[in-house]
């Protein structure tokens, strides 16, 4: 299931979903429930009977899970599934870079790694947490990808004694790095449903679902993303030029602070296409004499 398909707040099924109702036969219709919870019962169909009680009681997020062990299972790679509603993720992705209202974020990837002890005394960087998005344009008709650089914190918060982090020095878009700017964090609260499962609360509290997945199949659905074409909309086009137009009829009408005229002479003047000078003299120009 691609981000773009996620129809609604993860949080809000779990609330409204008990362990028993996520245990239903699996011939069950679900056109009786909401888009949002339809998607999480299809996917607890595959889940044992401790992960669906896992799943009812999302919310409570254990905080009593060593660092430790947490890194160690966070280390791989990671695909979004569903990202509630109102996640900004899912509007303009977790880099920002899809900002333009015909850009939509079709897929988002995690790789968490071990830090290379001998970064330090090698000089390079070391980034060991990387988020890749792409995204399509609707005007243009190109997809893109998003690259985002830096490293995770786990352990001890303001708001938690088990939090998570991450902390992005560098965004590439198609391989080319952007101008340097402050580094980007996002900052989560998480409990793992299983091995290759874990749901995520952001600060903003939205709820984002991930699948742990192979980095080669990761970066093959990543290339098939990137590759595949996108269909342009010719609203879009039709809509900027007739915004231009428009600005550019505003820009031709603007007041001149000088312009003494007063409003009606201003509605006559335009109206017979007479062009004034600030002291409201009529600019006549008839061309150049021909005698």
């Amino acid at each position: 299931m691609s981000l773009a398909e996620a129809e609604a707040p993860v949080e809000e099924a779990v609330d409204e979903a008990p362990a028993e109702a996520v245990e239903a036969p699996a011939d069950e219709s679900l056109d009786k429930y909401s888009p949002e919870e339809q998607i999480i019962r299809q996917y607890a169909k595959s889940w044992g009977a401790g992960d669906q009680q896992k799943l009812a009681s999302v919310n409570s997020f254990d905080v009593t899970q060593d660092p430790s062990a947490v890194k160690a299972q966070l280390i791989g790679t990671w695909k979004l599934l569903v990202a509630s509603e109102n996640d900004s993720l899912r509007e303009v992705g977790l880099s920002g870079a899809a900002r333009k209202h015909y850009e939509t974020v079709v897929g988002h990837y995690q790789t968490f790694s071990k830090p290379d002890p001998m970064a330090l005394f090698s000089g390079k960087e070391d980034f060991f947490m990387i988020a890749n998005e792409v995204f399509n344009n609707a005007r243009d008709g190109v997809a893109s990808q998003a690259t985002l650089k830096g490293g995770f914190y786990v352990g001890p918060m303001g708001h938690t004694s088990l939090g998570f982090s991450e902390t992005y020095t560098r965004l590439e878009v198609d391989g080319a790095a952007t101008g340097e700017g402050s580094p980007l964090i996002n900052s989560w609260d998480c409990t793992f449903l299983s091995d290759t499962l874990r749901v995520c609360r952001a600060q903003s509290g939205a709820m984002r679902v991930y699948e742990k997945v192979e980095a080669d199949a990761a970066n093959a659905e990543l290339s098939s993303l990137r590759n595949a074409a996108v269909t342009i909309d010719p609203a879009i086009a039709e809509a900027e030029a007739e915004a231009a137009a428009a600005a550019a009829e505003l820009g031709d009408d603007e007041d001149d602070p000088n312009d003494t005229r007063p409003e009606w002479q201003k509605r006559i003047d335009k109206a017979d296409g007479i062009k004034r000078t600030k002291n409201g003299t009529p600019i006549i120009n008839y061309g150049p004499p021909t005698a």
